[in-house]
């Protein structure tokens, strides 16, 4: 992949030199999409669709509600772990694997859904505090990915450190950098 800024003739001296025949990833790579520019929700339909067909799969008339926190636990919130410690996920896109959920725990009948008794939000609690301990994925995903930027912090000697230190702060640190767009305003220091 080369920027937009780079010249047609130093694409072709890399392809050349490289020997090189194509110039972009697929779709998808190593399971992830490959990143270009802002990644929207629409990039990341696999696993949208992934995590709607195993939900779908499981029949919710003869499992109990002990056999539904398993299954969700276990396989549905464990499916998006690899991308959430990757990529921030839009907040639309966690919103519908969390209404998936939701929709799975409650259950329906005829296409009606059934009552819910307790609020979502008091569900994603830890049970120490009430709750079933089901993940918020926004949190989670933020969560992931505070344990790259620890990880960067602790072992700067990383060949994953020093890449992406040249890449993005190559005349600073990971804490002096400001993270644009609308859900990074800054990264506070401690």
């Amino acid at each position: 992949m080369f920027g937009t800024l780079c010249s047609d003739e130093a694409k072709d001296s890399v392809r050349d030199e490289l020997q090189i025949e194509k110039e972009a990833f697929d779709e998808k790579y190593l399971g992830l999409p490959t990143p270009e520019g802002c990644m929207k929700k629409d990039k990341f339909q696999l696993i949208r669709s992934r995590f709607g067909k195993r939900l779908a799969d499981w029949s919710d008339k003869n499992v109990s509600l002990a056999g539904k926190e398993v299954l969700i636990k276990s396989v549905a919130q464990a499916l998006p772990t690899y991308i959430m410690s990757v990529f921030k996920l839009p907040k639309g896109l966690c919103d519908d694997l969390m209404r998936m959920i939701r929709l799975y725990w409650w259950g329906a009948e005829e296409g009606k859904r059934k009552t819910q008794w307790i609020s979502w939000k008091n569900l994603v609690q830890p049970k120490c505090r009430g709750g079933m301990g089901f993940r918020d994925f926004q949190l989670f995903n933020q969560a992931m990915l505070a344990r790259q930027a620890w990880w960067l912090l602790f072992y700067p000697n990383s060949l994953c450190s020093r890449l992406l230190k040249a890449k993005y702060f190559p005349n600073g640190n990971l804490l002096d950098t400001v993270f644009t767009g609308k859900r990074f305003k800054y990264l506070a220091r401690n």
